[in-house]
Formats: structure tokens, C-alpha cells, sequence
């Protein structure tokens, strides 16, 4: 069903069907408020790393994300994502569409976020990092 004319809810996809399903979006989003809460019911929004956040990096899509201390330690501001306030409407709407508008920069964007991805944030590179002081 449509919401409106940009905007369609596919319902559920199993989470092996995503990736596929990235490269069709023209912008991806990752809006985390503030303060999230977990299954606990304290506060993650400083500690958490959504793994959805490197799906978008391996999507070559551009990423409008939050603001947030968590999501800048690897995203950066018009590096390889654009970051806004969570609560900042009209900055999302803004960074929508300059990406939109602007095909170069949104694809120097989601490049730089790959890349970043595959130097970085890969399986072989992290088990790399945690086998890396393994003597044996």
C-alpha cells in the first residue's frame, strides 16, 4: 500500500532478502532517536552500532543517519554520509533532497561509505583484528 507517492510499505522481508532490495532506493535512512531503549529497558543510544548501518555501507546507496555519538564514530558529516539531528524535520527533509538533486555528491557519498566498509568493517577484517594478538 501507498502512504503517498514516494512512499510505499512493502510489509516484512526476511532479513536475507534486504541487501537485494537496497539497491532499488535511491536514499537509505537511519533515524535512531536520542535515547533508545533496550530489551532491559535502559538507555543504548550511546553504546549501540546498528547492524543495519553496515548493510547501508555495503548497499553503495547514500545515507541520511542521525547525529549521534554511536553512529559518528564511523559515519562522518558530507564524508561518506550525511548526518542530521534526530530530531531536526526539516534537516532529514533537506538532506533527502540535496541527495536527490545532486547525483555526484550522493554517489561520492555512498562510495566513500563502502570503501570505508571494506577497509574497516568487513568479517575478515574484524576477525583479523581480535586474531591479530593471538599468539599461538
Amino acid at each position: 500500500p501507498r502512504c503517498s507517492e514516494n512512499v510505499i510499505f512493502h510489509g516484512f522481508f526476511e532479513n536475507r532478502y534486504i541487501s537485494n532490495l537496497l539497491h532499488y532506493f535511491e536514499v537509505v535512512l537511519l533515524p535512531p532517536l536520542k535515547s533508545v531503549q533496550g530489551v532491559g529497558g535502559g538507555d543504548i543510544a550511546k553504546y549501540m552500532s546498528p547492524m543495519k548501518l553496515f548493510e547501508y555501507m555495503a548497499s553503495g546507496v547514500p545515507i541520511v543517519a542521525s547525529d549521534l555519538p554511536s553512529i559518528k564514530e564511523i559515519l562522518t558529516h558530507k564524508g561518506n554520509a550525511l548526518l542530521v539531528s534526530p530530531e531536526d524535520i526539516d534537516g532529514w527533509v533537506e538532506s533527502i533532497d540535496f541527495l536527490l538533486n545532486n547525483p555526484r555528491a550522493a554517489s561520492n557519498l555512498a562510495l566513500n561509505a563502502r570503501a570505508l566498509l571494506e577497509q574497516n568493517y568487513t568479517w575478515k577484517v574484524r576477525v583479523g583484528i581480535v586474531l591479530g594478538g593471538i599468539v599461538l
